[in-house]
């Protein structure tokens, strides 16, 4: 029998748009060839398909015959998450409601702020953070904030930080979301960043005044026909006008 992991399950399940995860075949039971049998047995799996299909009536049977809805099933699946992978608002406020954790991370750090950044919608967004999810709800390197933005979710990413979402949140690895864009090349991502306010003259390696010093480096490696190169005209001159020398 094939075995689907959950870095599987999420890469997956993040370059669906929400709308096509809602049409999907198995009302809740499967997505994208996954099954939900991966991850749950039992009545825990009874609750995650209920969740995920939208069957509020059968979460609040299931949760007070007291399943758990908080279960933690392979590689730290859990409802919720199931549930948001669907961006199924109904499904997920009904958890919510019976105490699921919205801040709960799977084993790769995943957790349902972050899926739902990525795969979900703002209204998905507002309800998890209105039940105590954080709008960072990060332990690794990559945000919740970067992960809309990376998608070009940006309707998620005014969501995010509407409800407080860090712009400047450090990762453990010490970078930021304007770093990581930087380094990718993705000067629209670090232009929308900075004109929300996000920080750029930060120590970062080296270098004391980080953005600066790598748009003035860039200038000889970017391809100066992309579409990339007008966003990174864009942000020399907002640096300029406030006050860098590049």
């Amino acid at each position: 029998m094939k075995v689907y992991t959950l870095n599987v399950f999420l890469c997956l399940t993040f370059i669906l748009l929400s709308s096509s995860l809602n049409g999907c075949a198995g009302r809740g039971s499967r997505i994208s060839g996954l099954n939900v049998n991966d991850f749950f047995e039992g009545q825990e799996k009874q609750l995650a398909i209920a969740a995920a299909s939208g069957n509020v009536l059968k979460v609040d049977e299931l949760a007070s015959q007291g399943v758990d809805v908080n279960t933690s099933g392979k590689e730290g699946m859990s409802p919720l998450i199931w549930a948001v992978a669907f961006s199924n608002i109904d499904g997920a406020t009904s958890l919510l409601k019976h105490g699921a954790n919205p801040n709960h991370h799977a084993d790769n750090d995943s957790s349902p702020i972050t899926l739902a950044a990525t795969t979900g919608t703002p209204e998905l967004i507002e309800r998890l953070i209105d039940y105590g999810g954080s709008p960072d709800n990060s332990k690794g390197i990559r945000s919740a904030l970067f992960l809309a933005l990376y998608h070009e979710r940006y309707d998620n990413a005014e969501m995010l930080l509407s409800k407080g979402a860090d712009i400047n949140l450090i990762s453990k690895d010490g970078s930021n979301a304007i770093i990581n864009f930087d380094t990718i090349l993705h000067y629209d991502k670090v232009f929308y960043l900075l004109e929300k306010g996000a920080e750029y003259n930060f120590i970062f390696g080296l270098h004391d005044n980080y953005l600066p010093y790598s748009i003035k480096k860039a200038e000889n490696i970017i391809n100066k026909g992309s579409e990339q190169y007008t966003w990174y005209l864009k942000i020399r001159e907002f640096l300029r006008a406030h006050g860098e020398d590049i």
